[in-house]
């Protein structure tokens, strides 16, 4: 700014950086006469470095202001958009309600109410699941002892009557206990049927059957178990009374994690996932259920020690009735049998 027009052009000229412009003759400006005894070229050097820098610190400046306007421009404009933007929104979105006291903290929102009814809704369905899975192993169990029962009357009503073996190792019932028999009855057998069994010694032992998927020692086994202790400490008997449990081999389906069941009797022996007993490997079968063990002791008191009880699981191999063959002929219904008769419980005393 504080150079000419004029004095600029006189200096890029001398500088020989634009060509000379001479108009009618004459020269725009008048040429500086150097004297002829100075060098030519050192005062040339210094006069154009004095000149570019003065040019260069002049650019810097223009460029600084001019930068400086332009930061100003645009923060102006900047605000003004805010400002322009605010009131749009202002005029676009609806006045607040008045305010209100809100409440400090709400016992129930919707949301927690849905989250109540879910829970409700997932708990009763897990307990319908849980009765139904009850049921249906309820039922499979009723099952397997109903297709059992049957098969034993059918094949003790197949076998005549004079192969049939003397049910001496059989409970008594009560009604036979009692001498209850319908009218008709032959004198002779009811004779028989109030005498006592034989107590079981140890070449014949007293045999319960035991249906598979039942407790050994549930219902009417112990049952017979407490009537066979209880004549014996009547008796004034003395000794040891040993109790095994033996586990039968059966024709299985099913899976460990959903359960075995007895194959339908026509099934292929060949096509069972299980030649065998889950029972015989669960951890239960190794102990003394309670009420057993609270029945022992209640026989060594009342005996006075004469009389001593021993429980303990028998070895699997012992078996009264052997096992078919397996072969491509043979079938479920075959094998249950077998391991029906293995399924027992023993009892012996000496």
């Amino acid at each position: 700014k504080q150079i000419k027009p004029t004095d600029v052009s006189k200096v890029l000229y001398q500088l020989h950086l634009v060509p000379e412009r001479r108009g009618d003759g004459q020269s725009t400006f008048q040429t500086v006469n150097l004297p002829a005894e100075e060098p030519p070229l050192a005062p040339q050097a210094a006069d154009a470095s004095g000149l570019r820098t003065l040019a260069e610190t002049t650019l810097r400046e223009q460029f600084a202001e001019l930068r400086r306007a332009l930061v100003a421009g645009i923060d102006t404009q900047t605000d003004r958009i805010i400002a322009e933007v605010r009131s749009l929104l202002s005029e676009a979105l609806p006045p607040p309600p008045p305010s209100a006291p809100e409440p400090v903290s709400p016992p129930h929102t919707p949301v927690q109410w849905g989250w109540i009814v879910a829970g409700a809704a997932v708990a009763m369905t897990l307990g319908s699941v849980a009765l139904w899975w009850r049921n249906m192993s309820t039922l499979n169990t009723v099952t397997v002892e109903l297709a059992q029962l049957r098969r034993a009357l059918t094949e003790r009503q197949a076998t005549p009557p004079t192969a049939r073996e003397p049910m001496a190792h059989a409970p008594v019932s009560a009604g036979a206990a009692a001498g209850t028999l319908p009218t008709g009855e032959p004198s002779a057998r009811a004779a028989a049927a109030t005498q006592k069994p034989p107590l079981p010694t140890e070449a014949k032992p007293m045999i319960v059957p035991v249906p598979y998927g039942a407790e050994a020692f549930g219902g009417p086994r112990l049952e017979a178990i407490r009537q066979l202790l209880y004549r014996l400490t009547k008796e004034s008997v003395a000794g040891v009374v040993e109790i095994k449990t033996f586990a039968g081999r059966f024709c299985l389906v099913g899976n460990a994690m959903d359960g075995f069941s007895l194959a339908p009797d026509e099934t292929p022996a060949g096509k069972c996932d299980l030649l065998g007993n889950p029972a015989e490997d669960a951890p239960a079968a190794q102990r003394t259920p309670l009420a057993l063990a609270n029945l022992m002791g209640e026989i060594r008191n009342s005996s006075r020690g004469r009389l001593d009880v021993q429980a303990s699981v028998g070895d699997a191999a012992i078996t009264i009735a052997p096992y078919p063959q397996v072969t491509n002929d043979l079938t479920a219904g075959e094998w249950n049998r077998a391991g029906s008769a293995n399924n027992r419980i023993e009892i012996r005393w000496h």
